[in-house]
């Protein structure tokens, strides 16, 4: 029930609806006329009766009465109301991203999470949720895990529930808002992610833990060595304990010392192979899959700039061709599109492009969000710009080529999974972003998103009070 405050404003929506109505009921007054019959061509009726004469008022003015409720209904709803359909009461969601699960068992924030939902009295008996990834669409997506939550009998057993139901890969924040769009209000989001801010959703942060992983950072085609080189990042004294290959079937079998190289590096380490392949890399117990690519296809150009720019590159794009996993640099939009870069040519370079297409080197760049790169005079100018198309292509050789859609079943494979080879697409690996193993800092606003109002409501009001208005109209006519 609305407070009386809240009605208040609502009156002058309502009377300024209603003003229209009013002007044309007195202008309808002001032009009515009377007409006189003679006595004897009346039927003899007896219409004494007190309420004979308000029936006659609704018969003459029955379409001023319907058009007065619709501007009432309509005055309300502008003035928000009905209000926000909040009919399911709070909920929880739970971050089911792979970082929930670091650290050891019965201390990761995934098992906090849990003793959480069975010890905080303002969280016992809402709904609960999972904010996770489905291997089998590729798709991050929001699960009721509440039936879960009932049936476990202790924090441990609930955790281990979401371990066999969950992939733990990745979450997507902005998924809340679906809990707002269902009738969900009062959201609270469980995760440990540091640098999580909530508008209009209260963020729980669990304790995270210290940084210690093994991660891919690239994996590229090198044509100087003639070797896949795949380079790794560690923290927190994470080291290689072993390798394996990958089968297609998600099988694996040791990898012999033959197979590959091992480099130590600053950061990490870097791993190198004669060729394209599958791999797992185990530390701490764990096992990361990746792609060790092969040669990647020449670069080709669709458009007059672009064949200028694969021109002047020289070796990669003198035999250019089309391939099934190579590069397509073209012009115009298209930005983001698996196989292309689109370049166009601006006029002004206020900007620089990201460090991480140019290895850290400082290139000119403009601003066309259409593009994937926008160039012009200075970055022409500059060595460098050639580095984030050397990248593209080295990059392209991937001894994956990821499917729109999964014809097979996925299979878990340590901490990511193995797609196998179908319908003309080789095998390939999906494993957690990197930033679940090192957060990049960025703030993350997590929003809780629009509540759904009762447009429906409101328009089934109004078409019910026309449709009387037509009935009646229909009814009435000829009867005045």
């Amino acid at each position: 029930m609305p407070d009386a405050s809240g009605l208040l404003g609502a009156v002058g929506p309502v009377a300024a609806a209603l003003a229209p109505v009013a002007l044309l009921l007195f202008v309808a007054l002001r032009l009515r006329k009377r007409v006189y019959y003679p006595h004897e061509l009346l039927s003899p009726k007896d219409d004494g009766r007190p309420a004979a004469a308000l029936f006659r008022s609704l018969r003459l003015h029955y379409d001023t009465a319907i058009d007065a409720a619709c501007a009432v209904i309509v005055g309300l709803a502008i003035a928000g109301y009905p209000g926000p359909a909040l009919w399911k009461g709070p909920a929880t969601a739970i971050d089911a991203s792979r970082s929930m699960l670091a650290g050891l068992r019965g201390d990761r924030p995934l098992d906090e999470a849990a003793r959480l939902l069975f010890s905080d009295g303002t969280l016992r008996g809402q709904a609960v949720f999972t904010l996770g990834w489905d291997p089998l669409t590729r798709r991050n997506t929001v699960r009721d895990v509440t039936e879960a939550l009932e049936d476990a009998d202790s924090p441990q057993e609930f955790a281990m529930a979401l371990e066999s139901s969950e992939s733990f890969m990745s979450a997507d924040y902005g998924l809340l808002s679906e809990l707002s769009r269902r009738g969900y209000g009062g959201l609270t989001l469980l995760t440990d992610d540091a640098s999580a801010e909530g508008l209009g959703v209260d963020v729980r942060r669990l304790s995270a833990k210290p940084p210690r992983y093994l991660a891919l950072a690239s994996a590229v085609w090198d044509d100087e060595r003639e070797r896949s080189v795949a380079r790794f990042v560690t923290a927190g004294g994470a080291e290689i304990e072993a390798l394996w290959e990958l089968i297609a079937d998600g099988s694996m079998r040791r990898a012999k010392p033959e197979d590959y190289e091992i480099i130590p590096s600053p950061s990490g380490f870097e791993l190198s192979f004669k060729g394209q392949g599958l791999w797992a890399a185990q530390w701490d117990g764990r096992r990361l899959p990746f792609a060790a690519p092969g040669r990647p296809e020449p670069l080709s150009a669709s458009g007059a700039l672009s064949k200028r720019i694969v021109a002047a590159l020289g070796s990669i794009g003198t035999k250019a061709r089309a391939g099934e996993y190579g590069i397509v640099v073209r012009d115009g939009g298209g930005a983001g599109a698996r196989g292309f870069v689109s370049v166009s040519r601006v006029d002004e370079e206020p900007y620089v492009l990201p460090p991480r297409l140019t290895r850290g080197a400082v290139v000119a760049a403009g601003m066309d969000r259409k593009a994937d790169l926008a160039l012009g005079e200075s970055s022409f100018a500059s060595p460098e710009a050639a580095i984030p198309f050397y990248l593209a292509r080295a990059a392209s050789g991937a001894a994956v080529a990821p499917a729109p859609r999964p014809r097979a079943s996925p299979v878990r494979v340590g901490e990511g999974f193995l797609y196998a080879a179908a319908g003309g697409r080789r095998a390939f690996v999906v494993v957690p972003p990197s930033d679940e193993y090192a957060p990049s800092g960025r703030r993350t606003v997590v929003e809780a998103g629009t509540v759904p109002d009762r447009r429906l409501l409101v328009a089934l009001a109004l078409a019910s009070l026309y449709g009387l208005k037509l009935w009646l109209a229909a009814r009435l006519r000829g009867r005045r």
